[in-house]
């Protein structure tokens, strides 16, 4: 609903500007407003931040929540007719044909409303202690609106950078999945979280509804990769991919949901719809960089970490190739040996291999990641 609608209803008309500022931030985060509405809102905020939110207020942001994750959702792919795995079984249809009314339940705290009210009233570099935290376990609802937020304001550096400090984004594996260049390091290994409590139940689901928008965000990451001119943050970006990418399909293959992977495979189906150099991933390195010889190799090599995950899902593919009908695990074994051959898996991974022979002709094996 636009604003002019709200007001036509009574909505903004009973709420006051710093609310109405809530309001709009809360719906470009969701994809629903526009960004010229929100985005003064986050640069300027208001100079008079109230201690409490009016019931009307608190309605209308309630409603938008509920609402608004639901057709995100719906549009970043749960529409789709599509195949998942639920205990070793085959389910399909649209997400909510293979689901339950309380599996696809949305539960939000207080402390998502706390966030809004933060990024309303509070400039990044005054209050960063303000932002609301918490010890206690995020609801689902509370992490996808966490990397909707991140999503949002990944244009504002100085939001971002304070964002990385807090748990709440730093710790959110959906935040990861979508975004993982955003967490690199200068020094160290980046602190990947856990994907475990993703695999089942309600997170579960918003993998599988987001399938299509993972697809197009890891293209997006691979096809900019070209772009990337600095030796330095190339390593230190291919490393946070490479952790996130470890630590997922570690994840998908102890606990059997290999279908949340299937984004991987169909990204590389469409990078690898023609044969490429490694010149597509690392073309845009200046070579006068001063370097050791031993880490510009180094560096070109992590640069293709999504193009090594083909022989992760290649040996899933081979496993499944060995499981017999009365085996626990035959119906996850002939889903995937679907999926690896209508997204056409065995040219991808012969690509894939040319690709990664000339930035490592020598070696015979290779760390799966």
């Amino acid at each position: 609903m636009s604003d002019a609608r709200l007001a036509e209803s009574g909505g903004l008309k009973q709420i006051g500007l710093f609310e109405a500022g809530m309001l709009r931030v809360l719906r470009y985060m969701l994809h629903q407003g526009p960004p010229d509405r929100a985005l003064p809102v986050l640069d300027n905020r208001f100079p008079v931040v109230p201690d409490r939110l009016s019931e009307n207020a608190l309605h209308l942001l309630r409603d938008s929540l509920r609402k608004g994750c639901v057709l995100y959702l719906v549009r970043a792919g749960g529409w789709k007719r599509e195949k998942a795995l639920r205990n070793g079984e085959v389910v399909e249809g649209r997400l909510w044909e293979r689901s339950t009314a309380d599996e696809l339940k949305l539960v939000f705290s207080r402390r998502v409303l706390d966030l809004l009210w933060w990024l309303t009233g509070f400039r990044p570099g005054e209050h960063p202690n303000r932002i609301p935290t918490t010890r206690d376990e995020p609801s689902t609802g509370d992490e996808l609106l966490r990397m909707l937020v991140w999503e949002g304001c990944r244009g504002k550096p100085e939001l971002l950078k304070v964002f990385r400090t807090q748990e709440m984004f730093a710790a959110n594996p959906l935040c990861w999945l979508m975004f993982p260049e955003d967490f690199a390091v200068a020094e160290g290994e980046p602190n990947c979280p856990d994907f475990s409590s993703w695999m089942s139940g309600p997170r579960s689901l918003i993998l599988e509804a987001m399938q299509t928008r993972l697809e197009e965000r890891w293209v997006q990451l691979e096809r900019s990769r070209g772009q990337q001119t600095d030796w330095v943050q190339m390593n230190q970006q291919s490393r946070a991919v490479a952790a996130t990418l470890s630590q997922f399909l570690d994840a998908c293959e102890r606990s059997g949901r290999v279908d949340l992977a299937r984004f991987l495979l169909r990204t590389l189906r469409r990078i690898f719809s023609t044969e490429l150099s490694p010149n597509f991933w690392i073309g845009g390195l200046i070579s006068t960089t001063p370097m050791r010889m031993a880490d510009r190799i180094e560096t070109q090599r992590a640069a293709l970490c999504t193009v090594r995950a083909v022989r992760r899902m290649h040996r899933w593919e081979q496993t499944s190739r060995s499981r017999g009908f009365y085996d626990e695990e035959y119906r996850a074994a002939k889903y995937w040996l679907g999926e690896w051959e209508r997204h056409d898996g065995d040219t991808t991974l012969t690509r894939c291999e040319a690709v990664l022979q000339q930035i490592e002709p020598f070696r015979n094996t290779d760390p799966v990641v």
